[in-house]
C-alpha cells in the first residue's frame, strides 16, 4: 500500500478549519463519513461555497503536485472520521504513482466542472440570492447522504453510480485504482 503506512485516522468536528487562503497546505483530508466545504469570502465578507468533499474525494490533493498555498479556506461542514497524510509524504508518493497523480488531475477536473457549474447557475439566475436556498437545498440532501455514507471498510471511498466513476482514494486494483 502506498500511502497506508502514513496515513493517519483523526476525528474533526464541524467548525474545525483545515486551511484558509494563503496557507500553505501541510497535510491532505480524506473523510469517511464527513464532509469538507470549500469557502471564498467575498468583497462584503460573505462566505460562499464553491465546493465540497465527501466520502468521493480528498481536500488539499494538489500538494501531491508540489508545495502548495490554498485559495480557498477549507472547513469541516459535516463532522466525522478522517483518513490524513502529510503533504511531504502524499507528495513523495505522488511522485512515485503515475495513476495517483492521474486520479489527483481527475478529481481537480471534477472540483473545476463544479464551479463552472455553480457560474452557469448563477448566471442564469442573475446571481439571484433567492437562487441559493434552492440550490443548497436541491444538492444538500444528495451530498449530506453521501458524505456520510459509511461502507464499513477502512478508508475506502465511495463508488458507484452515485459517484460518476470518478471517486479518488483508496480503491481496489481490479477497479483501476494503485494500491494506497
Amino acid at each position: 500500500m502506498l500511502l497506508e503506512p502514513d496515513l493517519k485516522q483523526v476525528l474533526l468536528p464541524q467548525g474545525v478549519v483545515c486551511f484558509d487562503p494563503g496557507d500553505p497546505i501541510n497535510q491532505v483530508y480524506f473523510p469517511h463519513n464527513a464532509m469538507i466545504s470549500c469557502l471564498v469570502t467575498t468583497g462584503d465578507g460573505e462566505m460562499v461555497e464553491t465546493s465540497s468533499v465527501g466520502c468521493e474525494g480528498a481536500v488539499g490533493l494538489q500538494c501531491g503536485l508540489g508545495q502548495r498555498v490554498s485559495f480557498t479556506r477549507a472547513v469541516v461542514q459535516i463532522g466525522g472520521k478522517f483518513s490524513v497524510i502529510p503533504a511531504s509524504r502524499f507528495e513523495f508518493a505522488t511522485g512515485r504513482s503515475a495513476a495517483l497523480r492521474d486520479l489527483i488531475i481527475r478529481h481537480t477536473e471534477m472540483l473545476w466542472a463544479e464551479a463552472q457549474q455553480n457560474a452557469a447557475c448563477n448566471a442564469i439566475h442573475d446571481g439571484l440570492v433567492a437562487a441559493l436556498p434552492l440550490a443548497v437545498a436541491m444538492r444538500g440532501p444528495y451530498r449530506q447522504r453521501s458524505a456520510a455514507a459509511d461502507p464499513g471498510i477502512p478508508f475506502r471511498h465511495a463508488r458507484g453510480p452515485a459517484h460518476d466513476g470518478d471517486a479518488i482514494g483508496p480503491g481496489t486494483a481490479e477497479e483501476g485504482y494503485p494500491a494506497l
